[in-house]
């Protein structure tokens, strides 16, 4: 017996109905996605913005290996027809694609379905869209099992990992190092976490080492210095990443401050990664990723690894050597840095931070989607992106990127993150012009090109062009459009202004030169240049087309709570806007824990439960850069209390954050309740 080809199809469902019933068959699509765990075509979650919507149907058809036809009230919609003849003519060439029609409760008791669906099984959901044998019936039909005898039973039971034991360290052989030395401990208040965190202490203690374990510190401003006091002294941060610490913000911000730290003072702290039940081959969140991508990560599974990790550690500390690995592992995370690309989390329930697909059911299309697509569709496009912090602007600019390379424009393209850029590539405009032809030349995948084809003593200009001219338009004369994100930071590095006038130029080179003319630009940032940019002439970003990202507002708020399934009603909306801003990090965080533990009203909307719990991390991370920049702390505490601010930098530096924002007057206030009531305390 051979699969059909559907089998391996992308999508498992194409749902096909009247806009009538859009919000009973996306109450269907949520739960397909989250609990039958299927991946539905759902054409609010599907369509690109700026795509021909007929064709992008056509290609959900092909790239599904089913389609449930859904009939309700007021019968088929004008365009179902057409896309049933369509899913019918692709089951007479695969017998696999299965068309299966499914009645909507709203549907009338005598229900006249097309003719041509007559002979199919159907699904009937009359009874209410909770009825669980009609689940289980479309989720077979979507699977192709037969139904049996309905749902077979489970048991409630979940196995729940066990809790590690900790290795008894009378039985290792631990000396007494000859020196000893300050280690850092990472970790997050889980298990395994916790555990494995004071057991790895207390060897370290054992051998004469004075490691950092936050126990019994107060959570506030006094932790934070804590924890900045502590990494500055520290000789190695031992740095513990489960899935739960993989979300963390201040796990970043720990890692991101150590690497920090480490080039002040030659290499320390060293970073030493232990993975907690977290596969090699599973990515880390992309802004973990930047961090640690060449950094060797030891692997904690069970209780036999402890040993075996506790001896690694004490022989690394003792000797300020780098970890041993006798089996070479190949650490398979996110590859090199020139391959680095934000994470796209495949799961249905999509972890908050970093970019989302455009094609994810969480992503919520905005005015500016559509903006963006058309402006780059134009020959010589310049496109900025201009948004606080978390505002999605990456998951945009990704959109762009992955829309583009299959739009019928005939247009190629790049994303290169400024964040990725190792420091070395920001030391001069050849460096940095290198870096970035390596990874369009990666991502092209064009013919081979290496440093030997880069004339290091020569200049960038020159340099730029040729590759462009022998590996990028030699063979293939389709435009290139290059993505450059996070550019805020080239605004502080020592060649920042150089770097952009650069792209200015190769921009006015292509009002004469055929080959700059090709080019397209897409720029992302944070930050206002004009105060980091002395003669904005002299940069890309007084030309083009501007696009500003806003927080959500009610309308997408209330799609956006649909897409996780819940039903808020408009007052509970209007609180959410005020409490975070509409800022759709906050809100995804939000929503997403609600999801996972439905919390009290009283504790949704507090200040003090938030800042302990669902928000902790994303505020303290805010608190240790508060800690570092004491100007930046007291502006924030003036503009809270009334009082405004009158250093323009700052209020810029802390709109790019999304910390505050303007108001009507163009007046600095605090960006939501949430800040308000943590900062202002």
């Amino acid at each position: 017996m051979t699969l059909s080809s559907s089998t391996s199809k992308p999508y498992s469902v194409f749902l096909s109905y009247n806009g009538d019933d859009r919000e009973l068959v996306q109450s269907i699509a949520v739960y397909l996605a989250d609990e039958a765990r299927l991946n539905p075509w759902f054409d609010q979650w599907s369509l690109i913005p700026g795509e021909p919507w007929v064709r992008m149907l056509e290609r959900g058809l092909e790239s599904s290996s089913s389609c449930a036809v859904f009939i309700g009230e007021g019968g088929h919609g004008p365009w179902q027809l057409d896309e049933i003849e369509a899913a019918l003519r692709q089951h007479n060439s695969d017998e696999g694609f299965r068309v299966i029609p499914v009645l909507l409760p709203n549907a009338p008791p005598e229900i006249k379905l097309p003719s041509f669906l007559y002979g199919n099984t159907l699904v009937d959901f009359r009874k209410g869209l909770d009825d669980d044998l009609s689940r289980w019936r479309l989720e077979c039909g979507i699977r192709g099992i037969p139904p049996g005898q309905g749902r077979p039973l489970q048991k409630e039971t979940v196995a729940i990992p066990a809790l590690p034991i900790p290795v008894e360290l009378e039985d290792l052989n631990i000396t007494r190092a000859s020196r000893s030395a300050n280690v850092f401990i990472s970790y997050r208040h889980h298990e395994p976490d916790s555990t494995l965190a004071h057991m790895f202490a207390g060897a370290l203690r054992r051998a004469g080492h004075h490691p950092f374990i936050d126990t019994g510190l107060r959570w506030g401003s006094d932790w934070v210095k804590a924890i900045r006091n502590a990494l500055e002294k520290a000789d190695f941060l031992l740095l513990l990443l489960s899935r739960e610490s993989g979300m963390s913000e201040m796990v970043v911000k720990e890692v991101h401050l150590a690497k920090e730290l480490a080039e002040q003072h030659k290499g320390r702290p060293v970073i030493l990664p232990v993975r907690l039940r977290l596969p090699f081959m599973e990515p880390l969140p992309y802004q973990l990723a930047i961090g640690l991508h060449h950094i060797h990560q030891e692997s904690w599974d069970d209780d036999e690894d402890s040993a075996r990790i506790v001896d690694r550690l004490l022989a690394t500390v003792a000797n300020r050597s780098d970890w041993e690995d006798d089996q070479q592992t190949e650490i398979e995370t996110m590859g090199q840095v020139a391959e680095l690309q934000p994470q796209f989390d495949p799961r249905s329930m999509t972890t908050p931070g970093g970019s989302l697909r455009t094609d994810s059911r969480f992503y919520i299309i905005r005015e500016a989607d559509s903006d963006v697509f058309s402006e780059l569709q134009k020959p010589r496009a310049v496109v900025t992106v201009h948004g606080p912090r978390q505002s999605g602007k990456t998951s945009l600019m990704m959109g762009m990127y992955v829309a583009l390379r299959h739009a019928d424009v005939s247009l190629r393209t790049a994303f290169i993150d400024c964040q990725a850029l190792e420091d070395s590539s920001l030391k001069s405009r050849n460096a940095i012009w290198f870096a970035i032809a390596t990874q369009i030349s990666k991502q092209l995948k064009t013919t081979a090109f290496s440093a030997a084809d880069w004339d290091f003593a020569g200049g960038y200009v020159g340099n730029a062009s040729a590759f462009l001219d022998k590996f990028v338009f030699a063979d293939d004369q389709r435009p290139l459009l290059i993505c450059l994100d996070e550019v805020d930071r080239l605004f502080s590095a020592r060649l920042g202004s150089k770097f952009f006038s650069s792209v200015r130029a190769f921009y006015n080179s292509g009002a004469h030169d055929p080959t700059w003319a090709n080019v397209r630009w897409l720029l992302g940032t944070s930050s206002e240049p004009r105060f980091f940019i002395k003669d904005l002439n002299q940069s890309p970003f007084n030309i083009g087309f501007g696009a500003e990202l806003s927080t959500f507002n009610l309308a997408e708020i209330k799609s956006f709570a649909g897409r996780h399934g819940l039903s808020l009603d408009q007052n509970t909306l209007r609180e959410v806007w005020e409490f975070v801003g509409g800022r759709p990090y906050l809100v995804h965080l939000m929503f997403y824990n609600l999801v996972r533990k439905p919390l009290a009203r009283s504790d949704l909307f507090s200040t003090a439960f938030n800042s302990r719990g669902i928000f902790r991390d994303h505020l303290h991370s805010y608190l240790v850069h508060f800690q570092r920049e004491k100007p930046l702390a007291s502006a924030m505490k003036s503009i809270i209390s009334g009082k405004g601010c009158k250093n323009e930098a700052s209020i810029e530096r802390l709109e790019a954050a999304g910390l505050v924002r303007r108001d009507e007057t163009r007046k600095p206030v605090p960006a939501c309740r949430l800040y308000a009531e943590f900062f202002g305390a």
